[in-house]
């Protein structure tokens, strides 16, 4: 494929004919700026009303102009086969995260022309056609391209990643019952003689613990030694001090715990509101390593990209409008959480818990949900393009309005009238159909 493009950009870079068709017509272009763009959506929408989802919370005016100066850097470096290269590759990634995948680049080129066509008036030929056509298949080729190779890149990764948790066993999280005051004292009445001793351990302070670690120890040593009494006090000096520093390392163990939690709290709490805060993430992760439940936790509007909370519980927290794009959550607990107008493009949730979680018009196109149970969630009007859903639970959940392109159902657990709620197409059923 990459000599393919190289022929064509070469085609492009020495026929001087197809980029001067380009240079004159885009003349008109410019000069019709403000009506070319309303004009190319207009024509965009009516061939394909699906994707208007996708563009159902961005700022139309702000669209059109970026749309229009991808023209003029298209137009300008034509002639720049190395500079078009690296933009294109980058603006395809991009691309990605807005949840467009392959099957939209024809009906955009389609609407593109026929703005263009319609723009120029009378300027417009078959010749300054086809120079556009064959300029608009270099550019998504070299747009396609990057995606290709990059979906299968995380897709090795992907694999590795899983087998290498299945090796670690992660234990899913089980929230923990409280104990009636009954129970409690029921325990307590039951206790061994062993457990009342590490109960009297840690309840002592510290001071009480080295002092009785110190007599316990100097009467072993004398009556385990013939020595004189001062010679063995002296001798038991060394090994005394290093066994009552360890019992107070072990004692201070669950106070530094709790201060370093407290930290990471601070961290947290003080990062409210904030969107980005590297602070923030770093503490996440380490409570989450500690082990620590993030349940009913404030994240709205968080930037969370790329962040990493295996195993977590994260159920009934607040995630409106918050960016978990490429985040990594393996058997994390979202139950209930809510994620409305989240961005969630490419987020890895394999085997994760996302019983009624709300993700109204969020945005989670290239998620991997794999064997996540979504019982009950809510996608109402979310951009699910490209999603895999293959072996989830997806019974009872709502999926009207939703926008879903070339995802994958294979073995979901789900009741199929419920998806015709949404707008699909290029759609993977449980059973292996493909809807078109």
């Amino acid at each position: 494929m990459v000599s393919y493009l190289y022929e064509l950009l070469f085609f492009m870079e020495s026929t001087v004919d197809t980029a001067k068709l380009i240079e004159t017509s885009f003349l008109i272009i410019r000069e019709k700026q403000d009506s070319f763009a309303p004009l190319f959506y207009k024509k965009l929408f009516t061939l394909s009303p699906q994707l208007k989802p996708m563009f159902r919370h961005v700022d139309m005016k702000q669209q059109a102009k970026k749309l229009y100066g991808s023209l003029v850097l298209l137009v300008e470096n034509i002639r720049d086969t190395a500079f078009l290269t690296s933009v294109l590759t980058d603006l395809g990634q991009k691309h990605v995260g807005y949840g467009v995948i392959a099957s939209h680049y024809p009906v955009v080129g389609q609407a593109l022309i026929a703005a263009l066509k319609e723009t120029a008036g009378a300027e417009w030929n078959n010749q300054v056609e086809q120079a556009w056509l064959d300029t608009y298949q270099v550019v998504v080729q070299l747009m396609l391209g990057e995606q290709q190779n990059n979906e299968t890149e995380d897709s090795k990764q992907l694999e590795a990643h899983l087998e290498e948790l299945q090796e670690q066993q992660l234990p899913r999280f089980r929230p923990t019952k409280k104990l009636t005051y009954a129970q409690k004292r029921k325990r307590r009445q039951n206790k061994s003689l062993v457990t009342k001793i590490i109960d009297w351990f840690w309840a002592k302070p510290g001071w009480q613990i080295a002092s009785y670690a110190a007599v316990l120890f100097l009467i072993v040593s004398y009556l385990g030694q013939e020595n004189r009494l001062i010679e063995r006090f002296i001798d038991t000096l060394e090994p005394l001090s290093i066994f009552i520093a360890v019992l107070l390392y072990i004692k201070e163990l669950p106070e530094r715990k709790k201060q370093f939690q407290y930290q990471a709290w601070s961290v947290i709490d003080r990062a409210v509101g904030i969107e980005n805060s590297p602070a923030r993430q770093l503490a996440l992760e380490e409570l989450c390593d500690a082990g620590v439940s993030l349940a009913e936790i404030d994240l709205n509007r968080a930037n969370l990209n790329k962040i990493e909370l295996n195993g977590v519980d994260l159920s009934y927290a607040q995630l409106q409008s918050a960016q978990l794009a490429q985040a990594e959550l393996f058997y994390t607990d979202f139950s209930h959480a809510q994620l409305q107008k989240a961005l969630c493009t490419e987020m890895i949730c394999y085997r994760s818990d996302f019983r009624f979680a709300q993700f109204q018009e969020a945005n989670c196109s290239g998620a991997n949900f794999s064997r996540a149970n979504l019982m009950f969630a809510d996608f109402t009007q979310a951009n699910l393009s490209g999603c895999n859903f293959s072996y989830s639970n997806l019974k009872g959940a709502n999926f009207e309005g939703a926008y879903i392109n070339g995802a994958n159902f294979t073995g979901a657990h789900l009741i199929e009238e419920d998806l015709q709620k949404a707008q699909l197409s290029e759609v993977v059923m449980p059973d292996g159909r493909l809807v078109r």
